[in-house]
C-alpha cells in the first residue's frame, strides 16, 4: 500500500486505517482521504519536535518561535490581527503566546500611533537575541533530521505542501499574501 501506516497497512499507526470507509476506495481515492489527516499527523509530530527537541532550550516552543520569526520578518510592529491572519492562528491562540513572549521579555506591546485602541506587538532585543540562539540550533537540528533526504526530493516534498497549502487557503478563502509568506521566509517565488 501506501507505507506510513495508511491504507490499511495494519501496522496500528491509524486506527481507521481498515474501516468500511476506506476498504471501498480506489487506491487514489484512499491516498486522497488520507492526505490531509497525514499532513495533520506530520505538523503535529512537526510540533512537538520543536516543542521538546529544539526550543525547549529557550524557553520557547514551535508556535511562540514562528511568532518571533514572523515579528522579524516584518521588521516594525504590528497588531495582533496582522500577525495572527499572516500566520494564520486564531488570535486567541497569538494573545496567549504573545502574553508569554511579553513576560519573558522578548517582545512588547506598543500603542498605536493611528488607533490608541490597538496595541503593536515588536521584538525586544532580547527577543532577536533569543531567536538569534533559536534559530542556529534550529537550522543544525533540520539539517540533521533531513540529511537522508536528497535534494530532489525535498524539491518535490516542498512543491506539494506549497500546492496543499495554496489550494487549502484558497478554499477557506482565507486573508493570506503567498508574496508576503515567500518573502518573510526568504524564498523567491517560482
Amino acid at each position: 500500500m501506501f507505507g506510513f501506516g495508511y491504507g490499511g497497512s495494519g501496522d496500528g499507526v491509524c486506527p481507521v486505517c481498515e474501516d468500511s470507509f476506506i476498504k471501498g476506495l480506489s487506491e487514489r481515492d484512499k491516498m486522497l482521504v488520507t492526505l490531509a489527516p497525514m499532513i495533520m499527523h506530520i505538523g503535529e509530530l512537526t510540533r512537538r519536535i520543536g516543542d521538546t527537541k529544539i526550543f525547549d532550550r529557550f524557553d520557547l516552543n514551535t508556535l511562540r518561535y514562528a511568532i518571533l520569526r514572523h515579528l522579524d520578518a516584518i521588521g516594525k510592529p504590528v497588531s495582533m490581527k496582522v500577525l495572527s491572519e499572516s500566520m494564520v492562528k486564531s488570535p486567541a491562540g497569538i494573545t496567549q503566546n504573545i502574553d508569554f513572549l511579553e513576560k519573558r521579555g522578548f517582545v512588547n506591546r506598543v500603542p498605536s500611533q493611528e488607533d490608541r485602541r490597538v496595541n503593536l506587538i515588536e521584538m525586544t532585543p532580547e527577543g532577536s537575541e533569543i531567536l538569534e540562539q533559536a534559530n542556529k540550533f534550529y537550522i543544525e537540528k533540520v539539517r540533521e533530521l533531513m540529511k537522508d533526504l536528497p535534494d530532489d526530493k525535498l524539491q518535490i516534498m516542498y512543491n506539494m505542501l506549497h500546492l496543499y497549502m495554496v489550494k487549502t487557503i484558497q478554499i477557506l478563502e482565507l486573508p493570506f499574501d503567498f508574496k508576503e509568506f515567500l518573502m518573510a521566509h526568504g524564498i523567491s517565488e517560482k
